[in-house]
């Protein structure tokens, strides 16, 4: 047993996020070098969506929102971290999905409020496009077949 903390976290990480929640076998598209795809869905079959939580702060207060009624307690108000760190948290997870593990998820949706009053949801945007702007060119029948679709739920 590694009685290293740090590495264990980080296994048992990589575990989970590799194993249950994005498996291609079970979850998400993936690339193929010949413009082909892999999809373990029929037509019936639900397409799982990845949830983001962006941030936790929100003006809306909505009754219904699992965030809004516990982020105190989920996300400790010095535990927050900066725009820019929002920011290259999501260029990461972006670039582990699309370029890493080459898995096309599809629909994707962002919670955090209000992300227009200071721009946070452009700022966004534009790392997706980043993301997907050569995966469209190479796999054009995919997304084709597939289109992307970024919700932001709000009241």
């Amino acid at each position: 047993m590694n009685l290293n903390y740090k590495l264990d976290e980080k296994e048992v990480f990589k575990f989970y996020v590799e194993k249950s929640t994005f498996d291609t076998e079970k979850f998400g598209f993936e690339f193929l070098s010949d413009d082909r795809f892999h999809t373990p869905f029929n037509e019936s079959s639900p397409i799982k969506i990845v949830e983001l939580i962006v941030r936790p702060e929100c003006n809306q207060k909505c009754e219904y929102c699992y965030i809004a009624r516990y982020s105190k307690e989920l996300y400790p108000i010095e535990q927050r971290i900066s725009r820019e760190q929002i920011l290259n948290n999501i260029r990461i997870v972006l670039d582990w999905v699309f370029n890493i593990k080459s898995v096309y998820i599809n629909h994707w949706e962002l919670f955090a409020g209000d992300l227009f009053y200071d721009d946070l949801y452009f700022d966004i945007i534009d790392i997706f496009t980043e993301f997907l702007r050569d995966k469209i060119d190479q796999y054009p029948s995919v997304f084709k077949r597939y289109p992307g679709v970024i919700l932001t739920p709000s009241n």
